[in-house]
């Protein structure tokens, strides 16, 4: 065998594998792979036909108080939360935006955050953008009051847009707190988005 030969024989390999890699992560994660923490029972939001399937150890609720929440989840000992939000872009904003209605959605959702937490606001980290089976999100971390992580994933559903924040619960901080598996637990919602 010539050295051509030889390399011909090394990168062919290799660039199927490159492609699989690449191709395999095009289409998002599926509900499949996030199966072992979500059960089989599902919830809708208050206003749309989003369903999500519950997580293991997590329970809805109803946001009595201010009606801030489409739909809200905490887990069973209270220690985190994740809530749904719509969010009510105009056509200005997707404008700005240069069209594009996602990167719209998610500047007023950070802004409205900014607003909201005033100098208490810190995001850290770029934005990441993902799929989650058909739900494209685009997804940002910033610092809450209490110093600790909140990260939000805004994402159209039908013709609507929503982030899904998830976050201890106020007042915990970081104290119980375990940001991995949290952020694990919101990507399975999200997968699970219907």
């Amino acid at each position: 065998m010539n050295r051509k030969e030889i390399v011909r024989n090394i990168l062919s390999p290799a660039l199927l594998v490159s492609i699989l890699v690449v191709g395999g992560c095009s289409s998002g994660r599926g509900i499949s792979e996030y199966s072992r923490v979500l059960t089989n029972e599902t919830v809708k939001a208050n206003t749309t036909g989003l369903k999500i399937k519950v997580p293991a150890g997590w329970y809805t609720s109803v946001d009595n108080e201010n009606n801030y929440s489409d739909l809200w989840i905490l887990k069973d000992d209270r220690s985190e939360t994740m809530n749904f939000t719509r969010l009510n872009i105009d056509g200005a904003a997707i404008k700005e935006a240069g069209g594009d209605e996602l990167e719209a959605a998610l500047k007023y959702s950070r802004e409205f955050k900014k607003i909201s937490l005033g100098k208490d606001y810190g995001e850290t980290g770029s934005t990441e953008m993902a799929d989650y089976g058909n739900t494209k999100c685009a997804i940002y971390i910033y610092k809450n009051k209490y110093g600790a992580p909140v990260r939000t994933a805004v994402f159209k559903y039908g013709n609507q847009f929503y982030e899904l924040t998830a976050a201890p619960a106020p007042g915990n901080g970081a104290k119980l707190f375990n940001a991995e598996e949290l952020y694990f637990i919101q990507d399975a919602v999200l997968a699970s988005v219907e």
